[in-house]
């Protein structure tokens, strides 16, 4: 039989008192269904977020499944001011000219926090934008 030690056990006072403090959201999300070519829409959302936030392509992942596509691309972006860092996950699915697309920011900024991760979104969601008003696609 194993013998456990008082060291591996944490000394834990209790406390009456303690509340837990409130968390902001660690993520921002953007969701949205609208119409128009899916390669077009995830190379327009590649050639943004490589260039307005200089986040990297970690990885990427395509499946395809009768007539349904499913994209999902992370990216990173790690700044040296301030410690801060983004984890950027695009999810493009799409059956014939109907997509689903899903962005979502994991961030931690040591002095924006929330903001940081909005602020970020702010600067991809325009690339939807002008995707939409080039092809000039009805928006849901």
């Amino acid at each position: 039989m194993a013998e456990y030690h008082r060291h591996f056990i944490p000394d834990l006072s209790p406390n009456l008192n303690y509340t837990p403090q409130p968390t902001t959201s660690p993520s921002a999300k953007y969701e949205r269904h609208l119409t128009g070519d899916f390669d077009a829409l995830l190379q327009a959302l590649h050639i943004r977020i490589g260039n307005e936030i200089g986040a990297e392509l970690l990885e990427g992942s395509d499946h395809t499944t009768d007539d349904i596509r499913f994209a999902v691309r992370v990216y990173e972006y790690i700044g040296f001011i301030r410690d801060t860092y983004a984890s950027i996950t695009v999810t493009l699915v799409g059956s014939g000219d109907q997509l689903f697309l899903s962005i979502i920011i994991f961030g931690h900024s040591y002095v924006r926090r929330e903001r940081y991760r909005e602020r970020i979104l702010k600067k991809i969601t325009p690339a939807v934008d002008a995707y939409i008003k080039e092809r000039r696609l009805p928006r849901f």
